[in-house]
């Protein structure tokens, strides 16, 4: 067996108002279905009524994080100042 293997698909939790918050851990739907069934089927009555907040952001590949580029046409402050707030006196 792999190491990964030992790891959960998906990781779920339930916050304080009933909502189950499922962070997805693997793309891989098969492992990752067998595990909520089992877990449904442990405790049916637990997800009868819960909303279920799915994040996939485990999953997402990390990029590295780059500065914006400034374009070279484009001036380096802005061509036009920003307004002031109109005297609220009538």
């Amino acid at each position: 067996m792999m190491a990964s293997d030992f790891e959960p698909a998906g990781e779920l939790k339930f916050g304080q108002v009933g909502i189950a918050n499922l962070r997805v851990r693997t793309l891989d739907v098969e492992r990752l279905g067998a595990e909520m069934r089992e877990r449904v089927q442990r405790a049916p009555k637990m997800f009868e009524r819960a909303a279920l907040v799915i994040d996939f952001g485990v999953t997402a590949p990390r990029l590295p994080r780059r500065r914006p580029r400034r374009h070279p046409s484009l001036p380096r402050r802005p061509l036009c100042r920003p307004r002031r707030p109109r005297d609220s006196r009538a």
